[in-house]
């Protein structure tokens, strides 16, 4: 069975340090400059796309006497989209400065002889809640428009 688990471990044995260590920084360098942007991207287009739905909204002449609870769930989930985007985005720059100041730390140790630490970036749990509640509020939003414009 050359695809089993007993393959795959006997393969992860074999590697050294010096290939981990690169593996490592392969898979930090994807995370961090093509997943996490891309990430960031699609938060900034839910708030924007968000923000910009509000104030259409307003313009639509509605029947606001039968759909008048639809209308302000509809505004809930946008204003729930922009709340948790902008959450989401105030963490991710608030761990940027921490990487530049780790990374400033990363240098001083660098330059004393010490060894060189890796720094990441963690997608914690409430980055996942507020992306989720986002994408979520987004959606349900979405739906009470196409509600409301049928």
């Amino acid at each position: 069975m050359p695809f089993g688990i007993n393959h795959y471990i006997c393969g992860v044995n074999q590697l050294n340090s010096s290939d981990m260590k690169n593996t490592i920084s392969k898979i930090a360098d994807l995370k961090n400059n093509v997943i996490r942007p891309m990430q960031i991207d699609f938060i900034k287009h839910l708030v924007s796309v968000s923000v910009i739905l509000i104030p259409l909204l307003s313009l639509v002449p509605l029947n606001l006497t039968s759909d008048k609870d639809v209308f302000h769930c509809l505004l809930v989930a946008l204003l729930v989209c922009i709340l948790m985007g902008s959450i989401h985005l105030y963490i991710v720059l608030v761990q940027h400065r921490k990487m530049a100041d780790d990374l400033a730390d990363n240098i001083k140790r660098m330059l004393r002889g010490n060894p060189q630490q890796n720094i990441f970036s963690k997608y914690n749990r409430i980055m996942t809640l507020t992306e989720i509640l986002c994408f979520f509020s987004f959606l349900v939003s979405i739906g009470l428009i196409v509600y409301l414009a049928w």
